[in-house]
C-alpha cells in the first residue's frame, strides 16, 4: 500500500526545499534526507533513478517498497519532519529480501 496523500510530498518546490534544508543518512544503498517541521504531518517522497534499473517495473516496486517502509517502519504522518530517500545502484537493490533488510538498517542508523 502507497503512502496516504496528505504524507507524499508532491511538489517540486517542497522537496528542493528539503534537498536544501536537510540533514543527510547514508548507506551504500540509500541516502534519506531529512528537514524538521514545524507541523504534523510528515511527508516523504522515494526517488529512483533509472541507473538503479532501466524498467519501469523494477522502479516502481522499489518506490513502493520504500513507501511502505515509511508508513510502517518510519511512521512518517507521526513525525514532524520532510523525508526524501533516494535509491542508489547496488547490487543490494536486485533482491527483495536483500532491499527490504538494506531499509532495516537505514532504518536503525535513522533514529528521528
Amino acid at each position: 500500500m502507497a503512502l496516504p496523500r496528505t504524507q507524499r510530498l508532491r511538489r517540486q518546490k517542497e522537496i528542493l526545499r528539503v534537498f536544501r534544508k536537510s540533514l543527510r543518512y547514508e548507506t551504500a544503498e540509500f541516502l534519506l534526507r531529512t528537514h524538521q517541521k514545524g507541523g504534523l504531518p510528515g511527508q516523504a517522497t522515494v526517488i529512483v533513478p533509472k541507473k538503479v534499473s532501466k524498467s519501469a517495473v523494477i522502479r516502481n516496486r522499489l518506490r513502493r517498497q520504500a513507501g511502505e517502509w515509511f508508513r510502517t517502519g518510519v511512521k512518517i504522518g507521526e513525525r514532524p519532519m520532510d523525508c526524501v530517500l533516494t535509491v542508489k545502484p547496488s547490487p543490494a537493490t536486485a533482491s527483495r529480501r536483500a532491499f527490504r533488510s538494506a531499509l532495516l538498517i537505514l532504518g536503525q542508523k535513522f533514529k528521528p
